[in-house]
């Protein structure tokens, strides 16, 4: 196996335990990514909004963490 991405590292770490490793897990009221129909630039302004709140990542890897986030879901419907 290859090693985990950053953006699957960031992920896990910001993302998984409210939206689950699939994306669609829903705890404390998180949307499910798995049917998303925003926009690539509104998915990151939510993403950078949240982790500036957070005090965690900045843009660049709110970038790579929805790079992540299409990847699975691309990778679903394989």
């Amino acid at each position: 196996d290859a090693p985990p991405s950053q953006g699957e590292l960031l992920y896990n770490t910001h993302c998984a335990t409210c939206h689950g490793r699939s994306g669609d897990l829903g705890m404390s009221g998180a949307k499910d990514l798995t049917v998303s129909m925003l926009a690539r630039e509104e998915a990151i302004a939510i993403i950078t909004n949240y982790t500036k709140s957070q005090n965690a990542s900045t843009a660049d890897l709110a970038k790579q963490a929805l790079e992540e986030i299409n990847a699975r879901k691309g990778s679903k419907g394989k």
